[in-house]
């Protein structure tokens, strides 16, 4: 009994413990985060106002493919608003308030959560427009331990989400904007293959995916990164490509015929956000590869490929969205001379 009773008062500490500590944690997220664009104040404030424009550059599109949309009548500011679905997560996001050209407000929504508020304001200034994005959310006293490990997330995901969207904004048609940023690493299992790029269609990668899909099962975990591909070889008229069509996981499971397991490394790497039909992406790469031999960078490693727009979830009027990575080391020469005798 004294020890059963010992064990009782130890988990009756930890526990009061447990309840203190969540006290003293912070009750309210704040996110704020900014940058400053080559486009006029009108133009930023025509970009954010409709949902439908989102897609190429918001946080959560930019890590996961597979949330359901359905946009509402309109989507639109003053009114605009959109509907989501996550698994078992559901909300809906939609505009509260407008003032053209300056500011938007909108609220995110979850069910048996508490919503959070967004603000956005947009200044003129001497350089540029300055495009300002808060998040603003109240914690209930048990969801307070979320806010720990969600701040730092979600602050990362709203800088690279206005990042992309400096690209989209400043980019013209026919141009894909590159940037210097760092590959993810991603644990992943793929199919690797050597095939004509010509035969690289939406429905050979939806036959590989749904392949290594009910290989992975439970373990396939889509709120850890999009599915991917992985090229060795970008390929030609004249030579296959070599490339590992791949799903994430953090899964740790023994390889199973031709599907391997694989990682990406954390590391810099230069990236294009491309929006348009799947078979034209070669643009995009080639102006990965262009902007590394001006700027005197070495590409090595695969290229990766992160589609971030399901196109069963993708409306009509709209493109998808990839993501092209490829990491990259500072060529030590100068330009002009060659290393090889």
């Amino acid at each position: 009994m004294k020890v059963l009773r010992g064990v009782l008062i130890l988990l009756l500490l930890l526990a009061l413990a447990y309840l203190i500590w969540m006290f003293f944690l912070p009750s309210r997220l704040f996110v704020q985060e900014r940058i400053r664009v080559q486009v006029s104040p009108q133009e930023a404030y025509e970009e954010l106002a409709d949902f439908s424009h989102w897609e190429a550059w918001s946080p959560w599109a930019m890590r996961d493919s597979s949330v359901d949309y359905k946009y509402l009548e309109t989507t639109t500011a003053p009114e605009g608003a959109y509907q989501f679905q996550y698994g078992e997560l559901v909300g809906q996001h939609a505009f509260t308030a407008s003032s053209a050209p300056d500011s938007l407000r909108t609220s995110i929504k979850f069910r048996g959560l508490q919503p959070g508020v967004s603000l956005w304001t947009i200044e003129s200034s001497d350089t540029g427009t300055v495009i300002q994005w808060e998040l603003q959310a109240e914690y209930g006293y048990l969801e307070r331990v979320i806010g720990v490990f969600m701040g730092r997330q979600v602050k990362a995901f709203y800088g690279d989400a206005l990042a992309a969207l400096k690209r989209h904004l400043e980019g013209t048609e026919g141009a894909f904007p590159v940037a210097e940023t760092r590959m993810p690493a991603i644990h992943y299992y793929g199919l690797p293959d050597t095939v004509p790029p010509g035969e690289i269609t939406e429905n050979y990668m939806a036959e590989r995916f749904l392949q290594i899909y009910d290989f992975l099962g439970a373990d396939f975990d889509t709120a850890y990164y999009a599915p991917l591909a992985l090229y060795q070889r970008w390929g030609d008229t004249a030579r296959p490509a070599i490339l590992s069509v791949a799903l994430p996981s953090k899964a740790s499971r023994r390889a199973n015929g031709p599907i391997q397991a694989g990682n990406t490394q954390e590391q810099p790497a230069l990236e294009v956000l491309y929006r348009g039909p799947y078979p034209q992406r070669g643009k995009a790469y080639q102006a990965l590869r262009q902007y590394a031999k001006q700027k005197n960078l070495q590409l090595k490693g695969p290229l990766v490929e992160l589609y971030l727009s399901n196109p069963e979830n993708t409306p009509a009027a709209q493109q998808p969205v990839t993501r092209l990575l490829q990491a990259y080391e500072q060529d030590s020469l100068p330009k002009g001379i060659n290393s090889r005798p």
